[in-house]
């Protein structure tokens, strides 16, 4: 299933240009994980960001852990 992901994903690309990609990303199930290395592998300019919603929550849920933003964490 990657291989047809990668396929697709890359078609895509060509037809706007690859080099008007900086990144690729996406949840990371295992498909997914070997889509974005293939593509990585392809064009190897390309940043291969994994999950950055998942962790941009952890690290929101980390930042708000911390003591000294305790008080603002309560305001919303």
């Amino acid at each position: 299933m990657h291989k047809f992901i990668t396929e697709m994903s890359s078609q895509v690309m060509i037809e706007v240009d690859p080099e008007c990609f900086n990144s690729i990303c996406s949840d990371d199930t295992g498909n997914t994980h070997n889509t974005r290395a293939l593509t990585q592998k392809k064009y190897l300019w390309l940043l291969n960001t994994p999950d950055p919603c998942h962790c941009l929550s952890n690290l929101i849920t980390d930042i708000t852990a911390i003591p000294h933003f305790k008080p603002v964490s309560y305001l919303s």
